[in-house]
């Protein structure tokens, strides 16, 4: 039979025969395609996490409340003093303001709160002080003590 179909009198479908080396070709391709592929992979990883630092970024400046994540903040130190916070996003002693921020980790002392919202090559976060702290030169200030931080 020259073709690599034949059709079967009874049902009328087609079955498709391929010959070895056809089919040597196609698992060679489904095993080499991936194997291509894969250096693309940590790439893929990167665009994600770019683009959830942006979005991520954005919601802490443009989208949340200031005053009230201050106000947690402040709370925060005078309730705990000095507590370092590994997993502040689960951690049901953080006020919800700041655990829908999603933080990494959080640092509190009586002098300040520092919440590190992503890390890796693009840190943030942001940093409160107490009432009447002398807070610096006001970079990345988004409201009275509470200020934005990138490193």
């Amino acid at each position: 039979m020259p073709h690599a179909q034949s059709t079967t009198p009874t049902s009328g479908t087609v079955a498709v025969r391929l010959s070895r080396s056809k089919k040597a070709r196609v698992v060679l391709i489904a095993c080499v395609v991936p194997l291509l592929a894969l250096p693309c992979a940590p790439f893929v990883g990167i665009a994600v996490d770019i683009y959830h630092s942006k979005r991520e970024r954005h919601r802490l400046l443009h989208e949340t409340d200031h005053r009230a994540l201050l106000a947690a903040s402040r709370q925060l130190m005078r309730d705990y003093g000095i507590q370092h916070i590994a997993d502040p996003a689960n951690d049901p002693r953080v006020p919800l303001i700041i655990r829908e921020l999603g933080p990494s980790y959080m640092d509190i002392s009586a002098q300040q709160v520092r919440v590190e919202l992503h890390g890796g090559f693009d840190h943030y976060g942001f940093i409160a002080y107490p009432e009447g702290a002398d807070t610096g030169d006001g970079w990345g200030k988004l409201t009275d003590g509470l200020f934005y931080y990138t490193e």
